[in-house]
């Protein structure tokens, strides 16, 4: 490499100095795993190992030959010089899976195995403009609303439980506009978080309990199930300390909704409202931690998604009922998803003026 880069502007002399300094630097850099670590590589392999044969969800999914990955990765993975070394090694491993809810956690930190490409259908920028700031009401970091004319609109960016995104806010949102006949939810930019958060809100829009969505879970007690063949059902009940919202409700979805933000829309869904957009990434695993003992975690999916007729979204994502076929470029000075919602929206109520004539 030293002769690549140099040949054409270092004499012969400086050319070796900087060959020696390169490969002492090298070597210094380079630290090999001591009997102890491999010891702790060989327990963790064991226990990543276990973690995906035994409990992956989607392991099955891609058809891959994880047997064989294991082997093909075993060296490197033994062979690694620390913790977090080894970490990387798991999810250069993990990748193959090409799912964002398997990943690794060591020292605190995230070690990622897979981030799926989306088209997100929004610029935020674009969208405020047509909000228009003055307009816009912020509840949290993470949820606005605003008014355009006799429908409302609130943004809900995540379902993450924390002080900042405050995902709750919304219902403080639709109370402010809970008189008015039409309403937008927009959850373009939500990549999920918490499923009972998105319940609390929802709820807000059903009358009665509602099924929504299913999970295979594996349930190794009974033998009649055996692998994720346990079917659970998931309800939504209604929010009777919220406001009941029973206007038209229009919800935005796109590339960028996955996860528990993909229950949400199921939830909504069954409670009468219309998903306008784009499909949804397909992405929702709940997963679960496993300690490998060597100080790194395995986050695993631990369900397979479906909705009420026992269709996985693994991969495949949620439909809107309203397609909205876009590209990027279509965001610069407009909102095509927006302005659909919008004109389904004014016909909902002018349908609703007309039936009262």
């Amino acid at each position: 490499m030293c002769m690549t880069i140099w040949r054409k502007t270092a004499s012969p002399a400086l050319l070796m100095l900087i060959c020696l300094a390169f490969l002492f630097a090298t070597s210094e850099a380079v630290t090999l795993a001591d009997e102890q670590q491999i010891e702790s590589n060989r327990l963790a392999y064991d226990a990543l190992r276990r973690a995906v044969l035994e409990s992956y969800s989607y392991r099955d999914r891609l058809e891959l030959d994880w047997e064989a990955l294991f082997d093909a990765h075993r060296d490197s993975l033994l062979s690694a010089s620390s913790n977090r070394a080894f970490a990387i090694q798991a999810a250069k491993l993990l990748s193959n899976a090409k799912d964002p809810h398997m990943w690794l956690v060591v020292d605190g930190n995230v070690v990622a195995t897979y981030s799926r490409p989306a088209h997100v259908n929004v610029a935020l920028p674009t969208l405020v403009k047509i909000l228009g700031p003055g307009q816009i009401v912020q509840w949290s970091g993470g949820v606005i609303s605003s008014r355009i004319g006799d429908v409302g609109y609130i943004l809900i960016a995540s379902w993450v439980d924390n002080p900042t995104t405050d995902p709750l806010k919304a219902i403080d949102a639709l109370r402010s506009l809970s008189g008015l006949p039409a309403l937008i939810i927009d959850v373009r930019v939500n990549s999920g978080g918490n499923e009972f958060l998105a319940q609390q809100f929802a709820g807000c829009f059903a009358d009665t309990a509602v099924p929504y969505a299913q999970a295979a879970i594996n349930d190794p007690a009974d033998p009649k199930t055996g692998w994720f063949g346990k079917i659970v059902t998931r309800t939504l009940e209604p929010n009777t300390s919220g406001p009941a919202y029973r206007g038209k409700v229009f919800v935005l979805t796109g590339n960028g909704v996955m996860s528990s933000c993909e229950g949400f829309l199921l939830m909504m869904r069954a409670t009468g409202a219309t998903l306008v957009g784009d499909t949804s990434a397909g992405s929702s695993g709940n997963p679960q931690p496993y300690p490998l003992g060597n100080g790194v975690e395995v986050y695993v999916p631990s369900w397979q998604d479906m909705d009420m007729n026992g269709v996985v979204l693994e991969g495949r994502g949620i439909d809107p009922d309203v397609f909205v076929y876009t590209e990027p470029g279509d965001f610069a000075e407009r909102d095509p998803v927006l302005e659909e919602a919008l004109r389904l929206a004014k016909e909902a109520i002018k349908g609703l003026t007309d039936g009262d004539s």
